[in-house]
């Protein structure tokens, strides 16, 4: 029963705060340039901007998401301190659900941290805003339990063949499969991305980009 207190009592904090941080705009979405950015990295044939949008299909890949977000922040500000920070957060620390489960590791959670000259920012891709750091702690308390560095992820995406900088033919096949379970996920209440219009534009990009290779693969037989 305390676990279900504890659990309502961070919702409420959460749910307050993030209400604030929209309003006077301390809490932000993604910005474009990083979504363009995105479009550029791939994991397993999809691009990261489509599994960075998309809730349903960003969900249990935190680490991944988090490495080719960090990726894409290095790129675009190469100036910029960029971390990945192997966290426990309270929306999963204090969740009735997963402590009843009994999963080791079931907090386990992955961030990125940028350190900009205006102040130190979080992206926090399963709740996909960007986060001031200080407002983060208060959200989440969260503990560090691993960082990567720059210099780390850089060379984590470039040693793992599932990262890649262009399109994957090998994926081929399952590309339609998956732009239509995306598809049908638009009018999902929890899909913030689609009522921007962001995710909807996305797919419309790597379906284009299918589309083209399909294209060309048939041609060349």
């Amino acid at each position: 029963m305390l676990n279900y207190y504890l659990f309502e009592e961070y919702l409420q904090k959460f749910r307050e705060l993030l209400k604030i941080g929209l309003l006077i705009g301390d809490i932000r979405f993604y910005d474009d340039e990083l979504i363009k950015r995105l479009r550029g990295l791939y994991y397993k044939g999809i691009p990261a901007s489509v599994i960075l949008l998309s809730k349903n299909k960003s969900a249990g890949l935190c680490s991944v998401i988090s490495l080719l977000m960090a990726k894409a922040l290095i790129d675009e500000n190469p100036n910029d301190e960029i971390k990945v920070f192997c966290v426990t957060i309270d929306a999963l620390r204090l969740n009735p659900e997963y402590i009843e489960l009994g999963i080791p590791d079931y907090a386990k959670h992955y961030v990125v941290q940028r350190t900009t000259k205006d102040g130190i920012l979080i992206y926090d891709t399963s709740f996909g805003y960007i986060f001031p750091k200080d407002l983060y702690y208060r959200m989440q308390n969260p503990m560090v339990e691993g960082v990567i560095d720059k210099d780390s992820i850089v060379n984590l995406f470039n040693a793992d063949e599932e990262f890649q900088y262009e399109l994957d033919e090998k994926y081929l096949d399952s590309f339609i499969p998956y732009i239509q379970e995306v598809e049908q996920t638009y009018y999902m209440p929890d899909e913030k991305y689609t009522f921007l219009g962001l995710l909807q534009r996305e797919v419309n990009h790597f379906k284009r980009q299918v589309e083209a290779a399909i294209n060309e693969k048939e041609q060349s037989f």
